[in-house]
């Protein structure tokens, strides 16, 4: 009894994972909400941009990128505020070395790293010391070159755009950003992050760190990120009576998101697959040769028709093609994944020899209704075809 209860409160809570809300939906729950820019905690297996692999155009602007995990070409560009809510389309994204001494001047002293009190050449109260303390030298970091030339390497005191092209990675999560010098004029600095349909995911506005300040810019993790755009200055006329958005960034924080692998075939491949010249061996890795319960093969119950809609039949059939499909080397999505794991608790609670295949779910052993059991054959079925997951197999 105790076994059979606690099979079935996994088929429950497992149910409610595939009934439930999509990753998808969740994702966007948690993020619509407005960002809180702070310092976030480093992503296990999360790599960073931190601007010491790079290429240049032939205008001498930087337009790839490499993570220090050599993940790319990460596409980059920067464009210049030239008006209220307008962008110049030349890209004059350019490396700044931040670990040069103060002496270089007024033009750039409030994004050099660390602060003078810790060593370094930057200047400003930001940085000084409290929340947004310039403690730890950055070295090179990105910036919208304030001339039409790559030297010198000023930053842009209109403002403007950063733009990052994940694309070839797929999409990726996004952790956090680190961001130098926002002074309270450039407040309306931004980031926003993009889905694969130029979507908007998130929004995360930066604090005021003042000058040579250094804030770490929380994502949330968002996840699903193809391009990310970092706003510098708001968008119209600051408070000082200009247009504003002088700064720089550095260590963007991110993690590659698997790609989908393989591909999946229909349960009819599988019946026409499983003997003779044509036969797949992805069928000797099943797990024995019976099917839980049933009492017939894995095979045989493939052969059998779902007579009176058995909804039992209906999910085993796309169970058993969607568990060779896996073992192919198809990938899964969470959803796909939930459905086989509340069908894997299903069958696994069925007794041997109790003949559920015969019944249209009416034992009185039965874990879950007719409907559960139709919602979960149809989410394998369309994983089966192509319709979610890595698509069909041609």
């Amino acid at each position: 009894m105790k076994k059979h209860l606690f099979k079935t409160t996994m088929f429950v809570a497992v149910a409610a994972m595939a009934f439930g809300c999509s990753s998808e939906e969740e994702d966007l729950l948690s993020n619509s909400g407005s960002g809180v820019a702070s310092k976030s905690a480093m992503m296990a297996g999360a790599e960073k941009i931190t601007f010491d692999t790079y290429t240049r155009g032939s205008n001498g602007f930087i337009s790839t990128v490499m993570s220090d995990k050599a993940s790319g070409p990460i596409m980059v560009s920067a464009v210049r505020r030239t008006m209220p809510n307008t962008y110049g389309t030349a890209n004059v994204a350019n490396i700044f070395d931040s670990r040069q001494p103060t002496s270089i001047g007024n033009q750039v002293i409030d994004i050099l790293t660390p602060h003078q009190n810790f060593g370094g050449g930057g200047v400003g109260d930001g940085g000084a010391a409290g929340a947004f303390v310039n403690n730890t030298a950055l070295g090179n970091m990105m910036i919208i070159n304030r001339g039409d030339a790559a030297v010198p390497a000023y930053d842009y005191n209109s403002g403007g755009k950063m733009m990052f092209d994940f694309s070839a990675l797929g999409t990726v999560t996004m952790n956090s950003v680190t961001v130098m010098d926002i002074d309270s004029y450039e407040a309306g600095s931004k980031v926003v992050l993009y889905g694969p349909s130029s979507n908007v995911l998130k929004e995360v506005m930066m604090q005021v760190s003042g000058d040579n300040g250094k804030q770490v810019v929380n994502l949330g993790g968002t996840k699903g990120v193809a391009r990310m755009e970092i706003v510098m200055g708001p968008a119209g006329i600051s408070p000082n009576g200009s247009l504003s958005g002088s700064g720089a960034i550095d260590d963007i924080e991110f993690m590659r998101e698997s790609r989908m692998m393989g591909c999946t075939y229909t349960q009819g491949y599988w019946k026409n697959h499983a003997t003779g010249k044509k036969a797949d061996a992805t069928w000797g890795e099943l797990p024995g040769t019976t099917f839980f319960g049933s009492g017939m093969t894995y095979l045989n119950l493939m052969n059998t028709a779902p007579k009176g809609g058995n909804a039992y039949v209906q999910l085993a059939h796309q169970y058993i093609a969607a568990t060779l499909n896996v073992k192919k080397g198809a990938s899964t999505t969470p959803q796909v994944d939930a459905a086989l794991a509340a069908a894997l608790a299903y069958f696994s609670a069925m007794p041997a020899g109790g003949g559920a295949f015969l019944n249209t779910i009416n034992s009185p052993y039965t874990t879950a209704t007719k409907n559960q059991l139709t919602q979960l054959a149809e989410t394998l079925d369309r994983y089966n075809n192509g319709l979610i997951g890595p698509g069909h197999c041609d």
